[in-house]
């Protein structure tokens, strides 16, 4: 049985604005080292399978392309519209079984940090992929997470109707359909209310970056628990993160923020507060200032 891996890269992530918009989502960013996060997970799962596809929506396609001029068009699996990663994982399951009814699917999110022990992530998703092939069932992978969190999971939806206009040809019809699928999380959509699943413990670090303040985890800070990008002048301010590459930051006391300047927005927050800067985004949907999103 033919081991498939699927990257999860279509959504927007709202809580990395304003650096994170529709036409850069987060998975495009380079926020450590000199590749996207994107780009990073490529390549590492490649060293599994060259069986490896970019489930993506039709908007971002053109964006993934140009940091991935690598992969072929049968590489791309593109969504009619954002409908979840249950709906996107139901069609990149359809796309694959089409030409390979035994694969063994595994999927994994692109804009995921994990940490620098590679070989220990690529052991866990082998572990994955053997006990998927021996047992037949849905596996997951297994994390302690480092704080209890209300943006975390812890451990039904209609595909038959794509499946048979898939199957006949009628690509329109299944793109139809699609669009009128549930927008929704395979967490609650499979997961928790399947009973053939089995969980293989990670042994890997594992990080969402969901947040600016998850993202100041794992960065190089300071003495006084700072990380900037850019020119800045701190004084008594500690664990902040300051992303700021054209303006000179000044502060005096700040403790805890976060500040994050583009061209044309700044953000303010505190760390504690840096899940809820999806709520910025969904006030200038509301605005209709879309300008900025």
């Amino acid at each position: 049985m033919a081991r498939h891996i699927v990257i999860l890269a279509g959504g927007s992530g709202t809580r990395l604005w304003p650096r994170s918009r529709e036409k850069s989502p987060k998975h495009l960013l380079t926020l450590q080292g000199s590749q996207s996060l994107l780009q990073s997970t490529v390549e590492r799962v490649a060293r599994l399978t060259e069986n490896v596809y970019v489930v993506t929506e039709r908007s971002q396609v053109k964006s993934i392309r140009e940091q991935l001029p690598h992969l072929r068009d049968e590489q791309f699996i593109v969504e009619p519209a954002r409908r979840g990663t249950a709906s996107a994982l139901g069609l990149a399951a359809l796309a694959i079984a089409e030409h390979d009814p035994q694969a063994i699917m595994l999927s994994v999110h692109a804009d995921h940090y994990l940490g620098h022990d590679e070989d220990a992530y690529l052991k866990t998703l082998d572990a994955e992929a053997r006990w998927a092939e021996s047992k037949r069932s849905l596996v997951t992978v297994g994390l302690r997470p480092p704080y209890a969190s209300t943006a975390f999971g812890y451990i039904q939806v209609g595909l038959e109707r794509v499946r048979h206009a898939r199957r006949a040809g009628r690509q329109d019809e299944a793109d139809r359909v699609y669009q009128t699928l549930p927008t929704e999380a395979i967490d609650y959509a499979v997961l928790e209310r399947t009973k053939n699943l089995l969980v293989v413990g990670a042994t890997f670090e594992w990080h969402d970056l969901g947040s600016w303040a998850d993202l100041h985890d794992i960065l190089q800070q300071d003495e006084a628990g700072n990380f900037v990008e850019g020119d800045s002048v701190l004084i008594d301010s500690k664990n902040c993160m300051i992303h700021s590459p054209h303006k000179l930051v000044a502060a005096v006391g700040l403790e805890d923020m976060v500040v994050i300047e583009t061209d044309d927005a700044i953000l303010i927050c505190p760390k504690a507060r840096s899940q809820d800067v999806k709520l910025i985004v969904d006030r200038l949907k509301q605005m209709g200032k879309t300008e900025y999103l």
